[in-house]
């Protein structure tokens, strides 16, 4: 990529984005943790724009989250004196240029990259915290008498019918600590045995 932006008719300048000073965009990976991204290179067509370059040749699962965190950040940054643009180049693609300008690459690359921001995300679990279904005082009464639970207070309540709900969520799965069902019980449960 080096070579090929050093010769690019169109682009003014380019850096490789490394070292100390590189940008780096945080985002949340497939995990859930904070982490850091950092594009390959960067390039100035004119005086008005510039450019994110990110070039794969091995994906890895965090992909389409980087590159929602870049385009983010780009129109984050950019402004009426500067337009900040992400340019994803997929090894492929870059194989199949037979140009020598950027403009050409960035056409070539757009599917792939809106093809990446339309990836479909594995779904993050919800739980139904709510009001409790119809079976709700059967599955109360599991840990606690109908009638202690109806004297507690309603902040009380609520975090009953929410630990009994996160606990028949977690009932069935292999490996699960069941902490987080048990935790919030041991409020209204020293509060019933008042």
């Amino acid at each position: 990529m080096s070579q090929f932006l050093d010769h690019a008719p169109d682009v003014k300048a380019f850096c490789k984005n490394a070292g100390p000073q590189a940008l780096r965009i945080d985002y949340l990976s497939q995990k859930g943790r904070l982490a850091l991204y950092t594009p390959d290179f960067m390039a100035r067509f004119n005086r008005k724009q510039c450019i994110l370059i990110e070039t794969k040749g091995r994906e890895d699962r965090d992909v389409s989250l980087k590159a929602r965190a870049a385009v983010a950040w780009c129109e984050a940054a950019s402004k009426e004196e500067m337009k900040w643009t992400y340019l994803y180049v997929p090894q492929p693609v870059f194989e199949d240029l037979s140009d020598n300008k950027l403009k050409t690459l960035m056409r070539m690359c757009k599917p792939s990259l809106a093809q990446l921001l339309n990836e479909t995300m594995s779904p993050q679990l919800t739980l139904p915290f709510g009001e409790p279904e119809p079976e709700g005082d059967s599955q109360i009464s599991a840990f606690l008498p109908i009638d202690n639970f109806q004297e507690l207070p309603s902040r009380y309540q609520k975090a009953v019918e929410q630990a009994v709900t996160l606990y028949h969520f977690l009932k069935n799965k292999d490996d699960v600590s069941f902490a987080p069902v048990f935790t919030p019980l041991l409020g209204p449960m020293d509060e019933a045995a008042r």
